[in-house]
């Protein structure tokens, strides 16, 4: 969440990993699997370059609004 969406007085959990040193960004990433033995994996702070090949494409957010 963005900090003027937060409740006042509250920072947002990300802002505060990140303010803590706990994450490098404050970003995320999952990847996806149909895989049952290995799983899905959501990544906190970064992503990891090992489960995907070539270049990710970053987007901006056009509405910062809640999603």
């Amino acid at each position: 969440s963005y900090p003027s969406l937060a409740v006042p007085g509250t920072i947002p959990i990300f802002d505060k990993l990140k303010q803590q040193g706990a994450i490098s960004e404050p970003i995320f990433a999952f990847y996806l699997s149909t895989n049952k033995e290995n799983g899905s994996v959501l990544m906190l702070g970064g992503v990891d370059h090992s489960y995907h090949k070539g270049k990710l494409n970053w987007i901006p957010v056009s509405q910062t609004k809640s999603w």
